[in-house]
């Protein structure tokens, strides 16, 4: 494929996207609205909420890391 038509489709497929996703978030504004209203009044149950979540995800990452660290080191190599 050219590069004057791949750039030509790449940009056509780039504004099909951002017209339909303008389009949802115009339909929708209002529902997002009073969903961004709802989370300020949870207030900071949702904060701690992702707070924690961020940090257990964060400590498995690292046991997932520390773990592969113990599989390399264990590992023997052949004998040339």
């Amino acid at each position: 494929m050219r590069l004057a038509s791949f750039v030509m489709y790449d940009t056509l497929g780039a504004g099909i996207w951002v017209g339909i996703l303008t389009g949802i978030g115009y339909a929708f504004s209002d529902e997002i609205e009073s969903l961004f209203g709802s989370a300020m009044k949870m207030g900071s149950l949702l904060g701690w909420f992702c707070w924690g979540l961020a940090a257990f995800l964060g400590w498995k990452y690292l046991q997932r890391q520390r773990s592969f660290r113990q599989v390399q080191m264990a590992r023997i190599g052949p004998r040339s």
